[in-house]
């Protein structure tokens, strides 16, 4: 207001948050997800007919009919994880506005790093959710009742804070918690495929125990605790009341953790292992 480019800019911020968050590109990257769930589902049921790719405790079919659906949450895993570790470390070092809101102005030094590389790792985030929940509610072997409502909730956040280019830092900071879900994923294959007594899985188990408590304790609480920091040159009364909303954010992200467990009631502890199996989730 009263800036001579007021109109313009304003314009500007319009037409570039309608075009942050776009269903086009959402429909292929759902499209893409779906190309890789296929692609898995045919390389699975011939590695199935192969000898020695299910063991006696095995159990080939629900390999075939789940399958898929992990191996596309490893790779989603995988990608949000990289990316969500880059976006931290660039934001890290971002102002504090940039921290809370991506900048509007494609100019802005901050615009890359805060906004243009967050919104496809968003981009890949939504369009998994999307299409794990399509296959979740034709498949009754995958629908979990608990993971349809968490999947529509995290779909909506997604969109909002995307539409309205909001905290992308504390985005990525919990995005880093797929980290956990790589070796989820390679336990339920281990466990599928009948390989519970074997080295890999008295390797993997414990490793994801570990993971687990960096990612999702260590690493969440560490995103809440960032906000808290005390801003590095004197942000007044307005710099906190911003961290306050970020902290108040984050933790309305955190306190939907917990529904994430409900994962292992799909998987894993359905074939129990005489370990510790620390509760986790596939890939949300």
């Amino acid at each position: 207001p009263g800036s001579p480019n007021g109109v313009k800019n304003m314009e500007s911020e319009v037409g570039w948050r309608g075009e942050f968050i776009s269903v086009h590109d959402v429909l292929l990257a759902v499209a893409a997800w779906e190309v890789v769930n296929r692609g898995s589902a045919v390389a699975l049921a011939a590695l199935c007919r192969r000898r020695g790719f299910i063991l006696a405790a095995g159990d080939a079919s629900k390999v075939i009919a789940q399958g898929p659906s992990y191996v596309v949450s490893f790779f989603h895993a995988l990608l949000v994880t990289t990316r969500g570790m880059w976006h931290v470390a660039r934001l890290l070092q971002a102002p504090l506005s940039a921290q809370l809101k991506i900048p509007a102005d494609p100019s802005d030094p901050w615009y890359a790093a805060s906004g243009s590389e967050i919104k496809q790792t968003n981009l890949l985030f939504v369009s998994f959710l999307l299409n794990d929940l399509g296959h979740m509610l034709l498949s009754p072997a995958l629908n979990d009742t608990a993971l349809v409502v968490h999947h529509l909730g995290f779909i909506g956040a997604s969109f909002i804070c995307a539409s309205y280019r909001f905290l992308p830092l504390p985005f990525s900071w919990l995005i880093c918690g797929e980290a956990s879900t790589i070796l989820l994923n390679v336990r339920w294959g281990l466990l599928a495929s009948g390989r519970a007594e074997t080295t890999a899985m008295r390797v993997v188990e414990p490793a994801f125990a570990l993971l687990f408590a960096l990612a999702r304790v260590i690493g969440y609480g560490a995103g809440l605790a960032a906000p808290l920091v005390p801003p590095r040159v004197g942000g007044g009364g307005r710099a906190l009341r911003r961290r306050a909303v970020t902290v108040a954010a984050t933790s309305r992200w955190l306190r939907a953790q917990p529904q994430l467990d409900a994962e292992d009631r799909r998987h894993g502890e359905e074939q129990e292992t005489p370990s510790v199996v620390v509760s986790a989730r596939r890939g949300r």
